[in-house]
């Protein structure tokens, strides 16, 4: 089931998909993150949507970033409105075709090897989609134990650095796929793209598209070392300058879309978060400059 390289292969080609709203200062630490990857520069490409910020965010932080990269750059006019599923869609037909694998990030820090972690699993015909912990709090950390999600899936009673885990557990802020697996959600479906659109504004977009992977025979992976920091958002500071009331987004429109995804695919409720078997991580042959 996990690649085994016997011989080292060329660097996959990939999309780093990242949607952004009225944050120029974590945008710009975000941009200095993968500034910094070590993986071939020629190897990767961004792509980023402004979702219609009323300044010029955006714009004031891409400035700092490199322009070794092919950069794909969109002004998305939803007026921050967090139609999330057409956002992932636009960022999806934005990417380059050839791409042989897609990433998702968003306010996020990553470590420098945060390209070449994902990439690692993508090698082989298998399709794996990829996620990691989401470490949060006043203190940058990627320590996986420091990542609520850790807990919720009670790893402290085995010792991997990958697990099978549940679609439950699969979230944006850190998530890659093979480009088959992408065709594979999106050709033939009734929705717009590979992300359902019917779903309301904002929540569980991911998770929806992580089902329908694991019904198309994906293996859903948590790799501890794909892990992201995700700085703690300050619910005043985002109501008055983004003008996003979070925890009433999360209490309606997050139920909303369980709710949705449950009786369009008919589960009687959502999994518990438990970790499933440990998986042989693949070794990182491609952390190269």
């Amino acid at each position: 089931m996990v690649p085994q390289h016997s011989v080292i292969m060329p660097p996959l080609k990939v999309s780093v998909l990242l949607p952004t709203y009225r944050q120029p200062e974590l945008l710009t630490l975000t941009l200095r993150d993968l500034n910094v990857q070590r993986y071939p520069r020629d190897a990767w490409e961004l792509v980023l949507i402004d979702d219609g910020s009323r300044d010029s965010s955006a714009t004031a932080a891409l400035l700092t970033f490199s322009q070794d990269h092919r950069i794909v750059v969109k002004r998305f006019p939803t007026g921050g409105a967090y139609r999330h599923a057409s956002l992932l869609n636009e960022l999806a037909r934005l990417a380059d075709p050839a791409s042989d694998v897609y990433v998702h990030v968003e306010d996020v820090r990553v470590r420098p090897d945060f390209l070449a972690q994902h990439a690692k699993w993508h090698y082989e015909e298998e399709r794996f989609l990829v996620t990691g912990p989401m470490c949060e709090g006043p203190a940058e950390t990627f320590e996986p134990s420091a990542c609520g999600r850790w807990r919720l899936m009670e790893m402290s009673r085995v010792s991997s650095r990958a697990y099978r885990c549940c679609f439950q557990a699969v979230f944006a802020k850190s998530m890659s796929y093979p480009r088959p697996l992408l065709e594979t959600l999106t050709n033939g479906r009734e929705i717009a793209g590979p992300f359902d659109e019917l779903m309301v504004g904002w929540g569980y977009h991911e998770t929806e598209f992580a089902f329908r992977a694991e019904c198309a025979g994906a293996v859903c992976v948590y790799d501890t070392d794909c892990g992201v920091y995700h700085p703690a958002h300050n619910a005043r500071d985002e109501l008055q300058y983004r003008g996003i009331d979070r925890g009433k987004i999360q209490a309606e429109e997050g139920h909303k879309n369980a709710q949705y995804l449950c009786r369009k695919h008919g589960l009687a409720d959502l999994p518990d978060w438990r970790v499933g078997s440990p998986l042989a991580s693949p070794p990182l042959d491609h952390e190269v400059v």
